[in-house]
């Protein structure tokens, strides 16, 4: 839920394997220093809207997948409690849920510590559903009174009891030197600070920062270009809210400020260091002047921004305890000032500062966006060392930056929240469009990553998981700066596994690297990464085949590798590595519900469109976009020109390198800027920007009855992604896995024939939730040099029919020399011989110009129709492909489907 009011408190982010990292260390950190780590909210506590009556309804998979791993590794690291949430589960109070309580997390995850109550959680005497610890009240009934427990059987108490002392036991409680409540006042209110702890949090929230976007080089602010900077917004100067003394407890509970959340997450910034602060102080030393515009004034702020080489906007948010975010904005209308300040100086830096996903419709319109989720007293900082290059950016996206609120999951609203997304949620939800991806985080160089190595290995590190797997990555700093980058590991199962996405398995992050130097990451895959959860047999099953997508975030894909299964062992193997084409045509299925238990209904800004060319691409249309969107050029998008001319369409960032034009037009209907591809799509998506590496034409691919085997009607299949061409025609096309034909296997071969009438041998090199085919560029290079060639017929009449057209050139060259001559000696004023000169040189090129075009249309068709027979005739010369090559498993088809 993007809107979730306590959101700023999750370890996890919106993915559970990167929880499940997380949990585990941060259980092991502070249960070493002899304090006792309790784990919470257990379970389905996603929003505050309601949270002390809505019941919360998963499924067992999604539950085991997506919201039991966190809490499955804090188990697995010892972790001394567990506190139960406010909400219902299927209708149960979480803290009386025996099912909950009981059977999956004492018996089911073998949880040996106790469970608490969260505070007024507890309805009832709940000792034999799980709950092992009433957390006190005193305006509210108790319900663990020794009278209540003493009505309760013997067996119960004394497993809460041994929960409880087993924990002060191992923990060594008994002799610590703490405190005992009421007397714990004076300890909490005394100052520890000390340099190393200011250092500490200076790190940690320096490293937090994520550089969203930087065009152009913007960052960092250099003083040999940048004279002046000007630091505009409120949010630079905020002060941190103290709760303590009178609105303890008060209305003013639950605020949070731009450094830390609100309610009893908050943590008051001492000793705070605010963005302008830092800023100025890092412009100090380097000679730089700074201009203040410390108010949401949009004149004020265009004023200062005019005045300065880079306007830096200062935007945040925040959220607490209790209540759920009324939406995803900045404060303040920051907005408005954003865009006027871009308006006026083309290096606008943004800074947010802000607790989760936030809404930027600016995006497109400014240098540089850096996030920092809460930095605490630091903030200012560690701004200063980022922005001015002290630092180059390490942090990654936690979540996904949505595109719209459409883009993103609400809070429900009824008595009964259905999470009937199921596992669609965050950067796994392919409906949603986003401005950032999860995972996504720039710095100031560039990283390469070289062909990487797949092998079998073991090995047990936590000695809950057996290795299996190993993939070695090369990652090369290719840029001018020393930095780190975060490499990220994704697996994609079989489309039956009912994954909707590739989901995170692995993370590594790499020294710092100075530039051309690389370093070896290595990703080490359990038995337990390669399995998925079956809910009719309520166990994990080993996958057989996988595919693991690796590069630097879920969208930004570098590198890919099947991995199989042995038949009849329990060892895994590997298949080549495969280079990613970052660039495409892309296309999505019909919508789900975002919305729980709503139909999504996406919220659309007024923005411009994209005109459709003859060729089927999607191009800017001129005059329509901010500025006036007058190019055509396909290389920046509709991310650059923001051109959508269809009413009612808007360029949506998709990911970092491509966009789409959207519409919220109905199901069925013919998306205009489809019309002449006939094809029927979703809320008028799919609507791709075609790359100018992807082939010219589209293709719209069906199977060939008579060429599949065992199948006399195969279904209808539609490539769904052209994901990348080259000049050797070398593509993948990445189809829906409802479409292919059940008689389809990994590796076996087939044959593609484009929309042109070109043929390719390719290979079905992925069958999971979305199958992938690939050409082979080896076959395709010598392809492709035979339908380029031109045959020397072909030439002369190219020769022949252009020769009028090179003749006019030339007769207009001469006139023009005569009668300039004339102009020339007799100065300004032309000779009548002159002006008769000029107007019969204008009549004649006229009449020639006529002639030439004519007989260069000619020449066009006579050679389009000399290429098209080259074609067919270099197809029809090439040997053929004996369908079961060496890369054909056991039990494929002996006969290659055509893609026609």
């Amino acid at each position: 839920v993007a809107r979730g009011g306590r959101n700023f408190e999750l370890m996890s982010g919106e993915d559970p394997f990167l929880g499940s990292k997380y949990a585990k260390a941060y259980v092991q950190g502070v249960q070493s220093k002899g304090v006792f780590a309790v784990m919470k909210h257990w379970i389905f506590n996603s929003q505050e809207t309601n949270r002390e009556t809505e019941s919360s309804v998963v499924d067992e998979k999604t539950a085991w997948e997506l919201y039991y791993p966190p809490f499955q590794a804090a188990v697995e690291a010892g972790v001394s409690a567990a506190m139960c949430s406010y909400n219902r589960v299927d209708g149960v109070h979480s803290c009386s849920n025996r099912k909950q309580l009981q059977e999956v997390l004492k018996q089911r995850m073998g949880f040996r510590g106790f469970v608490q109550s969260d505070w007024w959680a507890t309805h009832d005497t709940s000792l034999q559903q799980g709950l092992d610890q009433e957390m006190p009240s005193t305006d509210r009934a108790v319900f663990f009174s020794p009278t209540s427990l003493g009505s309760q059987p013997a067996t119960a108490t004394d497993d809460a009891a041994t929960r409880i002392l087993a924990v002060v036991h191992r923990m060594n409680l008994s002799s610590s030197k703490g405190c005992a409540p009421p007397g714990c006042e004076t300890m909490f209110r005394t100052n520890v600070t000390t340099p190393p702890h200011v250092a500490l949090a200076r790190s940690l929230a320096m490293e937090s920062i994520v550089l969203l976007k930087n065009k152009d080089a913007a960052l960092p602010i250099l003083p040999e270009s940048v004279k002046s900077v000007a630091v505009i917004g409120s949010a630079a100067v905020a002060t941190a809210y103290n709760p303590n003394g009178g609105d303890q407890g008060a209305n003013g509970w639950s605020y949070g400020d731009y450094y830390s959340g609100g309610g009893s997450g908050h943590v008051v910034a001492g000793n705070l260091v605010n963005t302008l602060s830092g800023i100025k102080k890092r412009a100090a030393l380097a000679g730089i002047r700074v201009i203040e515009s410390t108010t949401d004034d949009v004149v004020q702020g265009v004023a200062a921004a005019k005045e300065a080489d880079v306007a830096v906007v200062v935007g945040g948010t925040t959220s607490g305890e209790s209540m759920d975010r009324a939406n995803l904005n900045l404060d303040h209308n920051i907005d408005q000032l954003i865009m006027a300040v871009a308006s006026v100086n083309r290096r606008t830096v943004v800074l947010t500062q802000i607790p989760g996903a936030v809404l930027m419709p600016w995006r497109d319109h400014v240098a540089a966006i850096l996030a920092l989720f809460l930095g605490g007293q630091e903030t200012g900082t560690a701004w200063g060392a980022v922005l001015f290059g002290d630092h180059a950016p390490t942090g990654r996206l936690p979540i996904t930056i949505p595109a719209t609120e459409a883009d993103t999951i609400a809070p429900g609203n009824g008595p009964v929240v259905a999470y009937t997304e199921g596992m669609s949620t965050g950067y796994r939800n392919r409906d949603f469009i986003y401005a950032f991806p999860f995972g996504h985080g720039l710095t100031y160089t560039v990283f390469d990553y070289l062909k990487l190595k797949a092998r079998s290995c073991s090995g047990d590190p936590d000695a809950t998981q057996q290795i299996v797997v190993c993939i070695d990555v090369p990652v090369k700093n290719v840029g001018s700066r020393s930095a780190r980058t975060v490499a990220q590991l994704y697996l994609e199962f079989a489309a039956e596994v009912g994954h909707p996405a590739p989901i995170l398995k692995g993370f590594q992050r790499t020294g710092i690297l100075p530039p051309g130097k690389s370093s070896a990451v290595t990703f080490r895959l359990s038995r337990h990464d390669l399995s998925f959860y079956v809910a009719d047999q309520s166990k994990w099953v080993e996958a057989t085949v996988a595919t693991a997508h690796i590069g630097e975030s879920s969208e930004d894909i570098r590198q890919i590798v099947h991995l199989s299964k042995n038949v009849g062992t329990t060892e895994w193997i590997a298949g080549d590595s495969k280079p990613v084409v970052r660039h495409g045509v892309v296309s999505t299925p019909p919508p789900t519900s975002a919305l729980r238990g709503q139909s999504k209904q996406p919220t659309l800004n007024e923005a411009p469109a994209m005109a459709s060319s003859s060729a089927g691409e999607t191009v800017a249309a001129p005059g329509n976009g901010p500025g006036g969107c007058s190019t055509s050029s396909l290389e920046e998008d509709c991310r650059a020109t923001k051109c959508c001319s269809e009413p009612g369409m808007q360029c949506y960032r998709k990911n970092p390198w491509w966009a789409v034009c959207r519409t919220s037009c109905t199901a069925g209907q013919i998306n205009p800027l489809e019309k002449k591809q006939f094809q029927t799509v979703w809320d008028c998506e799919p609507l791709g920007v075609r790359s100018p590496l992807a082939p010219a034409q589209p293709l719209a691919p069906q199977l060939t009855p008579s060429q599949v085997p065992h199948s006399s009607t195969p279904p209808a299949t539609r490539v769904i992604a052209v994901e990348g061409g080259d000049d050797s025609g070398h593509i993948t096309l990445r189809m829906k896995a409802s479409d292919v034909p059940p008689n389809w296997q990994q590796g076996a071969d087939i044959k593609i024939l484009g929309s042109g009438g070109s043929e390719y041998e390719a290979e079905i090199v992925h069958m999971g939730d979305k199958p992938q085919v690939t050409t082979r560029p080896e076959n395709n290079e010598h392809q492709q040099r035979k339908r380029s060639g031109v045959s020397p017929m072909v030439a002369v009449w190219a020769g022949i029919l252009c020769l009028p057209m090179f003749l006019a050139l030339m007769a207009w060259s001469w006139w023009q020399v005569m009668v300039r001559t004339a102009a020339d000696e007799h100065g300004t004023k032309r000779t009548s011989f002159g002006c008769w000169m000029h107007s019969q040189a204008a009549n004649l090129l006229e009449a020639v110009t006529e002639l030439s075009t004519g007989f260069a249309k000619l020449a066009a068709s006579v050679i389009a129709v000399q290429t098209k027979l080259g074609k067919r005739a270099a197809i029809a010369d090439q040997p053929q492909h004996t369908p079961g090559g060496n890369k054909r498993p056991r039990g494929s088809p002996t006969q290659s489907p055509l893609i026609q």
